[in-house]
């Protein structure tokens, strides 16, 4: 993307900030219909089904946000081609950085006395161990959500921020919001600001989200097989 292509883009920095509160209320919205349905008896269904529909309906209300504060500029969001070998290699190379580098730092927590953060254990309280359940996780963390999550963060944001204020100060702005919306724990917080700083880089290297949802699909793939051999 050129620089006149960017100064172009039809959204900026105003309607990111709108976009984030927006996130941020559907994920409340989220939570507390989780507590209140899940185990309830009130909605039929397994517990996985359920959670997996009420959080297909948390992505598309996501996308829709972005939809809207992009004024329906859905070619602006970088669905662009992309070479995709040197891509691949870019996302399994980064993807082994962001594995050495929470080993470290869980390491690290460790050395000082602290636990690393469990990440997995929230998940199987929520979907259970049953084989549903990890149908419903893979589809959610490995397909959803590296899709709707690359469109809003990078596609939406980064862009937004990256017009305002350039691309280091875009990538690292949009990867710390990536992060607070993940890490759950304040330990979990730098690894989850290393793989948004990452995302950043291969969707600026490549100016296409399609690297970037690479790269988030395959994290996120290692994780569902490790939570997948630990119960």
């Amino acid at each position: 993307m050129k620089k006149n292509e960017e100064n172009d883009l039809p959204w900026g920095t105003s309607q990111a900030w709108w976009g984030i509160l927006s996130l941020l209320g559907l994920a409340i919205l989220f939570n507390v219909i989780v507590s209140a349905l899940v185990g309830s008896g009130i909605i039929r269904l397994p517990a996985p089904i359920t959670v997996g529909i009420i959080t297909a309906l948390l992505y598309g209300a996501i996308f829709i946000v972005v939809y809207y504060l992009t004024k329906a500029h859905l070619d602006k969001l970088a669905f662009s081609k992309f070479s995709f070998l040197p891509a691949l290699g870019y996302a399994i190379l980064f993807f082994i950085a962001i594995f050495v580098f929470e080993i470290l730092w869980a390491s690290f927590l460790r050395l000082v006395g602290v636990q690393p953060p469990d990440s997995a254990s929230p998940i199987v309280e929520i979907f259970g161990t049953s084989i549903l359940g990890f149908i419903v996780v893979f589809l959610v963390t490995v397909v959803i959500a590296p899709i709707v999550e690359e469109i809003f963060f990078r596609s939406f944001l980064y862009q937004a921020f990256r017009k305002r204020y350039g691309v280091t100060l875009g990538i690292l702005i949009s990867a710390l919001i990536f992060a607070l919306f993940h890490f759950g724990f304040l330990t979990g917080l730098p690894v989850f600001l290393a793989i948004g700083i990452l995302l950043g880089y291969i969707f600026e290297r490549y100016k296409s989200v399609y690297p970037a949802i690479m790269l988030h699909s395959i994290n996120n793939l290692f994780f569902f097989i490790i939570l997948l051999v630990s119960v």
